[in-house]
């Protein structure tokens, strides 16, 4: 495996992108649902209120009241329907936007005009709903007013202040908002915990190498297949041609490889039997086939990942070739074993002349 110094590894990288990538997106979602929160639980409680204040002034007891201008009656009522609602507040007031009924009893009496004057006169005027967020003399609050009709249903004869306190809106925005916040965290967290377990998958899956790594083995790989002399075909589980040489290009007289590739293998080559060895998974050792008028020696092998057959190579070249080359290595042994025999031919010699020389018969030497 080739080794190189990477300041920063694909993992942690990929860890950092994905990370990243999650905090902006559970950030940007997290932002978007704050900032409208706080308007849609505005207008939820503002039309909570608003519902309430319906529901009052359709009540045959309010509107008898009312008509009457019964405080006594009212006031008690309006403190109880305050209770039982949930509300802060009920004011109920008469056609002229007096109070008839108040939370603070020293304001029975008194105008509702003082409170939002506007919104009063909407109502009492032209007889339709109203929702506002506005400052009156129980502080700020979100109000729902509906007008309240005489028995008949025809003419205005008061109007039902429902308000709920600011600070107690606020109050559930920021519980919603503390809930959402650890929905977000949550979620971050998961994001992060999803891109570590992508870029540990990502990484098994090209057995641990780094994208510089894969790139130069990609280079020695296409350096490989163009410097041997043997054709090579490789093929995909499908039977599509996925690498090819220019020596195999050239031998059986193909299109260009960018032709070639991605083209299916039975098209190209009818006669070739590559496809057994993808059914058959067994590897097929020097076959002598006739492959486009061309007498070939092939190698067929599968290529097996986990058990599983996911393509073939097939190397080849021509016979005559190959036979050209076995007749040279022949005349080279021819003259090896020739040259063991002069050697050994003359070693004997030599060890001849030796044996003369120890015995003292050097007139031998010159018969010799």
């Amino acid at each position: 495996m080739i080794k190189r110094f990477l300041p920063i590894k694909l993992r942690t990288r990929m860890t950092w992108i994905l990370g990243v990538i999650a905090l902006v997106q559970t950030g940007a979602i997290g932002w978007f649902a704050a900032q409208h929160l706080g308007s849609a639980l505005d207008q939820q409680i503002g039309n909570r209120a608003l519902a309430v204040a319906k529901t009052i002034a359709v009540m045959p007891e309010v509107v008898s009241a009312v008509a009457q201008g019964n405080t006594d009656r009212l006031q008690p009522l309006s403190l109880s329907l305050a209770s039982e609602s949930g509300a802060y507040f009920v004011v109920i007031g008469d056609r002229q936007g007096t109070r008839l009924a108040h939370p603070n009893p020293q304001k029975i009496g008194h105008s509702m005009m003082d409170d939002d004057d506007d919104d009063n006169s909407i109502v009492l005027v032209s007889g339709k709903t109203f929702v506002s967020k506005n400052s009156g003399s129980l502080g700020d609050s979100m109000r729902g007013k509906a007008p309240v009709f005489d028995a008949a249903g025809e003419q205005v004869i008061g109007v039902v202040s429902v308000g709920f306190l600011l600070n107690q809106v606020q109050g559930t925005i920021q519980r919603y908002q503390q809930i959402l916040l650890a929905v977000v965290l949550v979620a971050f967290f998961l994001s992060v915990l999803m891109a570590l377990w992508i870029a540990n998958h990502f990484q098994r899956a090209i057995f641990g190498l780094e994208p510089e790594q894969i790139g130069q083995l990609f280079e020695e790989r296409n350096a490989t297949l163009e410097s041997v002399r043997e054709g090579i075909i490789a093929i995909n589980k499908q039977g599509s041609i996925t690498t090819v040489n220019k020596t195999a290009i050239e031998t059986l007289g193909l299109s260009p490889a960018a032709e070639v590739i991605g083209e299916q293998l039975e098209v190209i080559l009818p006669d070739s039997r590559m496809v057994e060895v993808l059914l058959t998974g067994e590897p097929q050792f020097d076959k002598e086939v006739w492959l486009n008028d061309k007498h070939l020696v092939v190698n067929r092998v599968p290529i097996i990942q986990d058990g599983q057959v996911l393509g073939a190579v097939s190397s080849f070249r021509p016979k005559d070739e190959l036979d050209r080359v076995s007749k040279k290595l022949e005349r080279t042994e021819q003259l090896a074993d020739s040259l063991r025999s002069q050697a050994h031919e003359y070693s004997n010699k030599l060890h001849t002349l030796a044996g003369l020389i120890q015995m003292g018969a050097t007139n031998s030497l010159f018969v010799y």
